[in-house]
């Protein structure tokens, strides 16, 4: 099981990694003329990582196994376990039945996406100097004593020798 849950995060970083790219190369495929089902094929035969290949099996599912498009988006955010994917599966269901053009809505999903994927970033990096205080203080701070204090021990040493 720890393997698993192990890939299941690996999977889920490399798909929230390449989901900013990937929307925008929904938006251009979109505003190029071609429908979300098509650019979704288009984009999944362009693109090799676990985004893409998921892609491709919701194309599957809307072309050949007559799922809705709606439907499709969600089952592929479920699957991947992905707020993000779920939020851009919710904003094309509900723009698609407001009638708004996909387009748009893709390419500012795909800078919100960005924006989260930096905050997380940055918040990741804020925790490094954390993470950092237990070699600092068991590995690294033991030397800088031995080589500090160890010429004044090798004179007390001498003295001492002297002394007696």
């Amino acid at each position: 099981w720890a393997f698993l849950e192990v890939r299941t995060r690996a999977r889920r970083a490399e798909i929230e990694a390449a989901l900013p790219a990937t929307l925008e190369m929904l938006a251009v495929t979109v505003e190029a003329g071609l429908t979300l089902e098509r650019a979704l094929r288009a984009v999944s035969a362009r693109r090799h990582d676990a985004l893409a290949h998921e892609l491709a099996l919701t194309d599957d599912e809307i072309s050949l196994f007559g799922y809705a498009r709606d439907q499709a988006l969600e089952r592929m955010a479920r699957r991947c376990g992905s707020d993000d994917l779920a939020l851009f599966a919710s904003s094309v269901a509900v723009s698609s039945k407001a009638g708004a053009p996909i387009a748009s809505i893709l390419k500012r999903q795909a800078a919100a996406a960005r924006t989260r994927r930096f905050q997380k970033l940055e918040a990741e990096a804020n925790k490094i100097p954390t993470k950092m205080v237990f070699p600092l203080a068991f590995l690294v701070m033991p030397g800088v004593f031995i080589v500090a204090i160890s010429p004044a021990v090798i004179s007390i040493a001498n003295n001492v020798t002297e002394v007696f």
